[in-house]
């Protein structure tokens, strides 16, 4: 209100104080009229209610330390007050309180002079009149020091559990005044002994809220004197009602105040200390604190700056809370932490009489109990930073269940504990002695942990790390090895202050331990994952473990303790290469005693680390962890399994499963591509997918491609593979599944050197399977007909080429099959021993053609055979018309399908030269005709039963071209290229590339080796049967009957008329046709 005008008037002029005159003038006028046997009662009510409507306030001419006005005249004020509040709560007028039965009592009595009617209105005047005074007095508001003070006094309720005392107090009173009122003939008497004596039960309710807002009284007004006697307020909102203040034996004060502009700007050590001086003018010491989660109140605690004696102090838990909560601001606010109310004080230990141990709690701190222990309770003595109560000789320990224990010293042991009530506030987890469960041993537990965390606190800062908060004894464990040497395992838990297990496991801790041996930070499992708050430190000391090994190669043994230091140096080797520390679970030793160490651990990767990485720190990470060797188990990006230690043992017999050595030699194989450089740009290399016994004693392997890794760069990387993994063979075969491969693999290669035939392999019931050696894998190489209808042999020279032509055709005899055989190069020498048993044997270029126009016409004639009997192939003949299968052999193929030279000039009509030219082409005319046929039948002839062999030196890339319908006749051959040599012409274009990595591969090779492709097949590195020569080939022909030659004279063709020579007269002359079809003409 501004400075001039006055409370309930708009005038500018001094108002006339009526209210205190109404109000005065009310009681003579109750008494006469009283006296004279009126309702004189009723002038009481009527005039304050009067006094209520005709009040006037005083001038507020003044302002309080929050801007808000306020009257110089509190006295008249608190009259105004008193005068406009008279009965503002019509419910004090309800007897729900034992202030009515004292009123109505009084009331009664007070009837006593009226009679009639007018007693009515006596009771009534004098009853409302007595509520409204008994709420006047309650509330000190209305009083000129209380007017901001907000304190009233509780109106005392019915109790029920009061009940039976009431009745007690009642029942002797109704008789009295019933006896009283017939006596006398006065009613009222009837009533009133009653209704007064009903209300002595509640008496001490009354008293007991009378005394609390005295209390409350005076310590709001504590709070008022120093506020008002600062220049400025500290806070935006002035100090509101006080309530359940309590006063303690030494002149401390605890109570709750409640703060309407929010308790948070009351709860900071600004406005402890901006009242600090008020307060200390008067020897007392303040301090506020949250209540709990209560955003409207705040607790106050005040105490004298004398400390008592700690006996008496510890004896009275409202001062030792006031004085906590006070040093609670000053500790708190050098950690930046909102001071909480200190609640729960009990007595949990006496000595000497008096109490030596209370637990509490704090509510409403933002400062966790970790937090307290870490920063409130280093054991420092700094007059700032100290200890929390350190300053009053008090020791404060942070209890893991989540609450504190406060005492006077720290000598457990003689000390007297409830061990009942304190077992339920002991954490259940603690480790104690065995024998020894009491709750003084418990508080050495507690005691040890803080002087270890003092420790900590040390060693932490060393790195700008905050210390541990929890140290987990109960999980403490130490693990000794068989030779001697022990490490000890203490689980920690960080706080959260955002510090990361990551960040100690960078830390070397040893140098700052003692130069410990170890002194290493492990996390720990939690659920699924891994914590980042609850981690293991590992110790061991110099004295006793001497022999304890630094290195895996030398760490054998896979029991406990030989686990975690193969994990504690697992995790510092990744922790010192990576930016970013790994994870490591518990390792497992993968050999038997005495075969050396291979540890495989888990290592998981975080913080952006990678599994390429990793590997790319390989030779870091073997180093640090002493190991001589390392394999790689790629699970994802983050997880990967190390093996390491000093050997990767070849036999089963060393490890302690074959599962562990099986997926070991897989690793060493996805380890060797590795070192190929068979990797994609996350880091995976090829990985192997299954190892297991292959054929013919190789090793059979399927791997898998990474993403982003080509088949052609692994395949650029199988040399060096195999070399890295010690291998001088490799055979790769198809795999029925996307992004994979499969090598067959030798440490040499997997055939002999020579290989007799074995005619034992022959099947009768299958005469189109001719087996003619053996393949790597360790399976017979059998041409069959009926997938490859022809097959060309070819080779350098001396590589046995004629040896596979010999031995497919004497498998072929065996088999039942006709064989014909022409060689007009070099006259099918190899055959001669075992003419008799073919039809025919043609070894010039004459017979060569004549052998040819034959096939083809037998050709012609099974076609005409195979309609006549009702289609189908040669197969589906009746046994009794089928002719037998007709094998032809063409040696020397590549130089019968050449010409010979150019014709001679012959300028001078030389008849020498005249009659060479015209043999010349006469031989060339016959040669392109037998290419010819050779095209028909190597086209045709699959139906018939006739299979050609071609026999050749090595050919070029078009050597073949020369046949007519060459591609359809190279798409009908089977190849077999036997020695190293030149690959295009003599295998497929589709293996061109396999062939010449085979064949680098083979290096020098022995007669009868090279390469199978079948027909629409693979391609196979195979050692030919060696079926002799000469005698000893004849023997290999034994049991083969002899056939009968066909006749071929019809066949021959007519030589050609040369210049000068002179014939005899035939005797018929015969007309040849040596027109050879559109292409060849003589």
């Amino acid at each position: 209100m501004a400075k001039g005008t006055y409370k309930g008037s708009k005038s500018k002029t001094p108002p006339t104080p009526m209210q205190g005159l109404i109000r005065a003038a009310a009681w003579p006028i109750a008494v006469i009229a009283t006296a004279f046997g009126c309702p004189g009662a009723m002038a009481l009510p009527v005039c304050c209610l009067i006094a209520r409507l005709a009040a006037r306030g005083v001038e507020y001419d003044a302002k309080d330390p929050w801007g808000r006005a306020r009257p110089t005249d509190l006295r008249g004020d608190a009259s105004y007050r008193k005068a406009r509040n008279w009965l503002s709560d019509p419910n004090v007028l309800l007897p729900t309180s034992a202030d009515a039965a004292v009123s109505a009592g009084l009331a009664c009595l007070s009837c006593l002079p009226v009679r009639g009617w007018a007693g009515i209105l006596q009771f009534l005047g004098a009853y409302v009149w007595l509520q409204a005074f008994w709420a006047e007095r309650r509330d000190r508001t209305l009083t000129a020091e209380g007017r901001d003070r907000g304190i009233r006094q509780r109106r005392t309720k019915w109790a029920r559990k009061q009940v039976p005392a009431i009745l007690r107090c009642m029942l002797p009173a109704i008789p009295v005044g019933v006896i009283a009122a017939a006596l006398t003939g006065l009613v009222p008497l009837a009533f009133a002994p009653a209704l007064l004596m009903s209300a002595i039960p509640m008496r001490r309710a009354h008293k007991a809220a009378r005394r609390q807002a005295d209390l409350d009284y005076q310590a709001a007004g504590l709070v008022w004197k120093w506020a008002e006697g600062m220049d400025k307020a500290v806070t935006k909102g002035r100090p509101g009602s006080v309530m359940d203040a309590k006063k303690g034996a030494n002149g401390e004060w605890l109570f709750t105040m409640a703060t309407p502009s929010g308790a948070r700007e009351w709860a900071t050590q600004a406005t402890t200390l901006a009242f600090a001086p008020q307060a200390q003018a008067d020897g007392l010491d303040i301090g506020f604190a949250l209540d709990g989660m209560d955003e409207r109140r705040v607790a106050v605690a005040v105490a004298t700056t004398d400390m008592p004696d700690l006996g008496a102090l510890m004896d009275d838990g409202t001062g030792l809370a006031a004085r906590m909560i006070i040093d609670e601001v000053r500790v708190g606010a050098c950690y930046s932490a909102t001071p909480g109310k200190v609640s729960g004080l009990k007595a949990a230990a006496t000595r000497d009489g008096h109490v030596s141990c209370h637990s509490f709690d704090l509510n409403g701190t933002n400062a966790d109990w970790s937090n307290i222990d870490g920063d409130w309770l280093k054991g420092s003595a700094d007059p700032k930073f100290g200890d929390w109560m350190g300053a009053a000789g008090l020791v404060i320990l942070v209890d893991p269940s989540g609450h504190g224990w406060i005492a006077v010293d720290d000598d457990w042991r003689s000390m007297e504990f409830d061990e009942r009530a304190c077992a339920r506030l002991r954490w259940p987890k603690a480790q104690t002695p065995r024998d020894d469960r009491s709750m003084a041993a418990y508080m050495e537990v507690l005691q040890r942990t803080k002087r270890e965390k003092a420790k900590w606190s040390t060693a932490a800062s060393a790195f700008k790390l905050s210390p541990p908060v929890t140290l987990r004894y109960t999980d403490e464990a130490t693990y000794r090895a068989d030779r001697g040497w022990s490490l000890t395992c203490l689980p920690m838990t960080l706080g959260g202050d955002g510090s990361d297990v990551t960040a100690w496991m960078k830390a070397d801790f040893r140098p700052v331990f003692g130069d410990s041996l170890v002194a290493d930070i492990l996390p720990t499992r939690s659920g699924n994952g891994w914590s980042r708050r609850i981690l293991d430190y590992v110790h061991a000391g110099r004295a006793g473990n001497m022999s304890m090994p630094d290195a895996l190669r030398d760490l054998d043994g896979s029991g406990p303790a030989e686990r975690l230091l193969a994990r504690v140096l697992v995790s510092r080797a990744f922790a010192n290469t990576l930016k970013r520390p790994a994870f490591v679970s518990d390792p497992r030793q993968c050999l038997k005693n005495g075969c050396g160490t291979l540890w495989r651990v888990d290592v998981e990767l975080f913080g952006g680390v990678t599994a390429a990485d990793a590997r790319k720190g390989e030779n870091h990470v073997r180093a640090l962890a002493g190991a001589d060797v390392a394999l790689w188990e790629w699970i994802d990006d983050s997880h990967v399994v190390l093996w390491a230690g000093d050997r990767i043992p070849p036999d089963v017999a060393d490890w302690r499963s074959g599962r562990l050595y099986g997926k070991a030699m897989t690793l060493r194989l996805s380890q060797c591509w590795a070192q190929a450089g068979a990797v994609s740009r996350d880091g995976r290399s090829v990985e192997t997918a299954e190892l297991g016994p292959g054929p013919n004693g190789m090793v059979r392997a399927v791997f898998t491609l990474p993403a982003g890794l080509s088949m052609d760069k692994a395949d650029a990387a199988t040399s060096t593979f195999m070399d890295a993994a010690g291998y001088g063979y490799m055979k790769p075969f198809d795999v029925d599944a996307p992004g994979r491969f499969g090598l067959l693999l030798a440490e040499r290669d997997p055939l002999p050197d020579r290989l007799l035939s074995d005619w034992s392999q022959l099947d009768p019931s299958h005469p189109r399977r001719v087996p003619f050696g053996l393949k790597d894998d360790g399976s017979p190489a059998i041409w069959d007909v009926s997938k490859t209808p022809h097959l060309l042999a070819s080779g350098t020279t001396g590589s046995g080429k004629s040896s596979v032509s010999v031995t497919c055709a004497l498998a072929m005899l065996r088999l039942g099959w006709q064989v014909a055989v022409t060689d007009p190069s070099k006259g099918a020498n190899d055959f001669r021993p075992i003419r008799d048993r073919l039809i025919a044997f043609e070894d010039s270029l004459e017979g060569c053609y004549a052998l040819l126009q034959w096939a083809e016409g037998e050709m012609k004639r099974r076609a005409r055979l195979i309609k006549e009997n009702g289609g189908g192939d040669f197969t589906t003949l009746p046994d009794g018309v089928r002719p037998k299968p007709l094998l032809l052999f063409i040696d020397e193929t590549n130089s019968l399908l050449g010409e010979d030279e150019r014709p001679l000039p012959n300028p001078n009509d030389d008849p020498e030269l005249e009659n060479a030219n015209i043999m010349l082409k006469w031989r060339n005319g016959l040669r392109h005709n037998i290419g010819l046929r050779l095209s028909h039948l190597l086209t045709q002839a699959r139906s018939a039963g006739i299979a050609v062999l071609l026999g050749a030196q090595q050919l070029k890339a078009g050597s073949l071209d020369a046949l007519p319908a060459a591609s359809t006749c190279k798409e009908m051959l089977g190849r077999v290229f036997l020695g190293n040599g030149e690959t295009a012409g003599n295998i497929s274009t589709a293996h061109v590339k396999e062939a010449n990595r085979m064949l680098r591969q083979a290096g020098s090779m022995p007669k009868g080796r090279g390469l199978y492709e079948p027909m629409g097949g693979g391609l196979d590195m195979v050692q030919c049967w060696w079926s002799g020569m000469g005698d000893e080939l004849v023997a290999n022909a034994d049991g083969i009957p002899t056939a009968e030659p066909i006749d071929l004279s019809d066949y021959m063709p007519v030589r050609p008329d040369v210049v000068g020579a002179v014939d005899e007269p035939a005797e018929e002359a015969i007309e040849e046709d040596l027109s050879f079809g559109d292409d060849f003409v003589l």
